[in-house]
């Protein structure tokens, strides 16, 4: 009983012009009552009859006939070679129709249809992306090449700590500027930015970031400032304040304020960030902990060793759990405590932070690394 029922909703009756021919000698036997054969019986069935009977046995009760009566008129109508009300399906009818019966099919084939399509979607979002990046690095490399050309590098050979004899120098052609540094020519450079990026405002915070990140590098803090503060401001402005690259550049902000004196203004603006970056990425990311060394840093440079200790000692165990006793950012922890605490004249303790680091730094980085040159002093001291 439970398959008839099965049937009854599932199964799709064929039309009475096909069933007819899988009925054997019944069905001849009709055909000669009718004068006919089995040809012309179909024949005769095929059309209005087919559909009127379809619609009595529709398996949705809204295009059923509402009563007998319905149907008894539509008999009447093609007795009288009249248009009957029951008309095949369209074309969104017979579908669904298909997708019932080929539920299966039609589901691996429409999840084979959407993957292409996804794929031919991600892959043409990522031809676009690819190619957006590659005009941003060829604007990037053409401002910064333009910058380096300005510059004949025989005069930056002839000025440098290395240069030879004067008399074996070939003097360079035509007005060239001597006594050249990078600091001038990336001092030089940063007036050139508003103009060379105007309404590229993601290039301009680059560039911006670039420089200012060098000019950091080479001891100009004051100067790296300026800059990685414009690029912080224009990222917040086009991003906002907690998209990565936007606290990526607040964070180097931060480092330049700590490295230029600024410790008020940076203990206050790492304090905000921090929460920041433990809101994107969690307190144990190397953002986050990179954040919280520059604070005990700065806070520490503000005299306030009592609030820098505790920052130190909690960033410094998570540094070791998180990134390891060999990760640049941990033994930079240590150096920084290790400073905070020989300007308390506490030696002693200094040493068993200094001492480690040192070590670490020989093995892993070698002699001639910053960190291991700051180490050594450090322990010196």
């Amino acid at each position: 009983y439970s398959e008839i029922q099965r049937m009854i909703r599932e199964e799709e009756p064929h039309r009475p012009s096909v069933r007819i021919s899988t009925l054997g000698q019944a069905a001849t036997a009709t055909a000669e009552h009718r004068r006919t054969d089995l040809h012309g019986l179909a024949k005769a069935l095929r059309g209005d009859l087919d559909w009127v009977v379809m619609k009595a046995l529709e398996k949705d009760r809204t295009r059923r006939y509402e009563t007998a009566n319905r149907m008894r008129l539509d008999i009447q109508r093609f007795l009288a070679n009249e248009p009957v009300s029951a008309s095949p399906p369209g074309t969104v009818y017979r579908f669904r129709k298909f997708v019932r019966r080929n539920r299966t099919g039609v589901t691996i084939g429409a999840a084979v249809a959407a993957a292409l399509v996804i794929g031919l979607v991600l892959a043409a979002a990522g031809f676009l992306q690819a190619r957006r990046e590659a005009q941003a690095a060829s604007a990037i490399n053409g401002f910064f090449n333009e910058m380096l050309a300005s510059v004949d590098p025989r005069s930056l050979r002839e000025h440098s700590g290395f240069a030879p004899d004067r008399s074996t120098v070939v003097a360079p052609a035509g007005g060239v500027a001597h006594d050249v540094s990078v600091v001038e020519m990336m001092l030089d450079a940063r007036e050139r930015i508003g103009t060379g990026f105007e309404g590229k405002p993601s290039l301009e915070a680059t560039a911006r970031e670039t420089i200012g990140l060098s000019l950091l590098g080479l001891g100009r803090p004051r100067e790296a400032a300026v800059e990685l503060e414009r690029a912080a401001e224009i990222r917040r402005a086009a991003l906002g304040e907690d998209h990565p690259d936007t606290l990526r550049s607040e964070l180097q902000l931060a480092m330049s304020l700590t490295d230029s004196g600024r410790a008020p203004e940076a203990v206050k603006r790492l304090e905000e960030l921090r929460e920041r970056l433990t809101r994107r990425h969690g307190e144990r990311d190397p953002r986050t902990l990179r954040a919280s060394s520059l604070l005990a840093t700065a806070l520490m440079q503000d005299r306030r060793h009592d609030e820098a200790d505790p920052i130190f000692g909690e960033t410094l165990e998570r540094q070791r759990e998180v990134l390891g006793e060999e990760h640049r950012d941990t033994l930079e922890t240590m150096l920084q405590w290790a400073e905070s605490v020989h300007w308390r004249n506490q030696g002693a303790r200094g040493e068993e932070l200094t001492r480690p680091a040192y070590e670490t730094a020989l093995r892993v980085f070698g002699p001639d690394d910053a960190i291991t040159l700051w180490a050594q002093q450090s322990l010196g001291w």
